[in-house]
């Protein structure tokens, strides 16, 4: 198995203290390891060898559902350009069955950013409310594909091709603080701060925070931020996408707190108490939309300045 050595390190931790969550994204890798590690995360609800609660991988438990022939281990893959509503509805309906090879049911999605939104946000129900003893795991190539709404309700892990123990190091070498290294590892890909010091990403990350919080508030110096700050700042394409991934997290952020979850990395404290969750998530679609247009290489300055007047409400040209 080539699953990530370090990733299952950290499921036994969770496992030995019987913190299982019930929804999980896996990101990164390739499309082989993500597969592995759903299936390796399944078969901790039902091997029959269990050592030190990690699954023997050779019993027949193990095996039946490496061949896809466990009732319970449910997979959505499909080879269309999207997930649909209704695809979700169904496998949701199977889930609420009771299981009948164990006490668990297991959800594995394949390609969890082909979700529409419809489907995404019927998922998004049924994670904060799932019906009985539920394990849901998310496979994405990365997390900035799954809606930050969803994110907020899942736990994330990163699964590198390579081995991230030695990028940790390098950044060591390079003077990063453990606190730096953790934002890094854990929001964004590395070789988007390959050339920035622990200097340049403190300050790239305040500089970004601010352009956020003003943002939400309704601030036009927001605007005036995007021309005179930002667009110097992330002047190349590994900077600028850097930019949308600590957004992307500051979304996600903002989201935990309004819903008291405890899953911040970078925000202290909620930006606006006065914005409601509905509000919220139409700020998440801009999000989204922006960076669709980003993708297309509609320029970041037009892209940013676009997405600032939507966010402060603002009826100005660009």
């Amino acid at each position: 198995m080539r699953a990530d050595n370090r990733i299952i390190q950290e499921f036994q931790k969770i496992l030995n203290s019987n913190r299982l969550a019930h929804a999980y994204l896996f990101e990164g890798g390739n499309k082989k390891q993500r597969h592995e590690m759903a299936l390796f995360l399944a078969k901790t609800q039902f091997c029959e060898n269990l050592k030190d609660n990690l699954p023997c991988m050779e019993c027949n438990a193990c095996n039946t559902i490496d061949l896809s022939d466990n009732p319970d281990v449910l997979e959505i893959d499909t080879e269309k350009r999207s997930i649909g509503v209704d695809e979700v509805k169904i496998y949701k309906e199977s889930m609420a069955t009771r299981a009948t090879q164990g006490k668990t049911k297991v959800l594995v999605i394949n390609d969890a950013q082909k979700m529409t939104p419809q489907a995404a946000n019927n998922l998004l129900k049924f994670i904060e409310e799932p019906d009985g003893n539920v394990l849901i795991v998310m496979l994405a190539n990365s997390k900035n594909q799954i809606l930050p709404t969803i994110l907020s309700r899942v736990q994330t892990f990163k699964i590198s091709e390579s081995d991230s123990d030695s990028y940790i190091e390098e950044l060591k070498k390079r003077d990063f603080t453990d606190r730096n290294i953790q934002i890094i590892i854990e929001t964004t890909e590395l070789k988007t701060v390959e050339d920035m010091t622990d200097e340049d990403f403190t300050k790239f990350l305040t500089e970004t925070k601010d352009w956020f919080v003003k943002s939400l508030n309704g601030d036009l110096s927001a605007f005036i931020k995007v021309q005179t700050n930002i667009k110097k700042m992330a002047d190349n394409r590994k900077q600028q996408e850097l930019f949308w991934d600590l957004v992307e997290q500051l979304f996600s952020d903002e989201i935990s707190l309004k819903y008291d979850l405890n899953r911040e990395k970078l925000l202290d404290s909620d930006v606006n108490t006065a914005i409601t969750t509905t509000k919220l998530t139409n700020q998440v679609d801009l999000y989204l939309d922006t960076i669709t247009k980003w993708k297309s290489n509609v320029s970041f300055q037009a892209c940013l300045e676009l997405l600032t007047l939507n966010l402060i409400n603002r009826e100005v040209g660009v």
